[in-house]
């Protein structure tokens, strides 16, 4: 995947700084997509007394804006890039159950308390690199691309256990359409699909008579999205 990404970054700045060397249009745009964010994990307990694996699944559908630009060939191929500020959560819902906490770090007295545990997460730092390739002369596109995005927990655990936050990467295919709209402007409408690797994040700041548990992660988003452009 990291060969896909830097072949497109390659790509992308080779058309940016060499637009007088080709035959096209620079392009930049906003767009506005309806995105099903969906995920599915595994928390895996670090106790000797509980190694039993819990499985849970989260969805949110949101709106989200981005910002992209790109470069078109006169043949219709495009290479562009895509980012979307700002974040989004990951369930549309806290997740949440009792436990009871048995000792901080570095402190083997038991405290027996009981606390509620709560999972969620939230992406942000969303960007695509992307290319575009027209499928006849009607308009219609397939897209591919890499894609990569920040995942921050933001659970609420024992008082000093807590999850990190990782960086994904993933691939984003889609179908599209674009049309001119008179003078310089154009619209596309796209739907796509993209598929992150799968996640692992390792708790810390556990209780002393216990090793950390782990979490296992899939996480993918399906998005709708419209967007205009200007083109030079």
């Amino acid at each position: 995947m990291n060969k896909l990404r830097n072949t497109l970054i390659a790509a992308i700045s080779v058309a940016f700084l060499s637009t007088s060397a080709f035959a096209g249009s620079f392009g930049i745009g906003a767009a506005g997509s309806l995105a099903a964010i969906g995920a599915s994990g595994t928390e895996t307990e670090g106790t000797a007394a509980d190694t039993s694996n819990n499985t849970a699944t989260a969805s949110n559908n949101t709106y989200v804006g981005s910002v992209f630009a790109e470069y078109t060939f006169d043949n219709g191929f495009t290479i562009g890039a895509d980012w979307i500020p700002g974040s989004a959560d990951v369930n549309s819902k806290k997740l949440s159950r009792q436990d009871t906490e048995l000792s901080e770090q570095d402190d083997d007295i038991p405290d027996n308390d009981t606390a509620t545990r709560t999972a969620s997460a939230e992406v942000e730092n969303h960007i695509t690199y992307y290319a575009e390739l027209p499928l006849g002369g009607s308009g219609l596109y397939a897209k591919a691309g890499y894609v990569q995005m920040d995942v921050n927990t933001t659970e609420k655990l024992h008082e000093t256990s807590k999850y990190g936050n990782d960086t994904v990467d993933g691939m984003v295919i889609g179908l599209g359409f674009k049309v001119d709209s008179g003078s310089n402007w154009y619209y596309k409408l796209e739907a796509n699909h993209t598929e992150f690797d799968s996640m692992t994040l390792k708790s810390t700041g556990n209780a002393s008579e216990s090793s950390a548990n782990t979490i296992k992660a899939d996480l993918d988003v399906t998005k709708a999205t419209f967007a205009l452009g200007y083109k030079f």
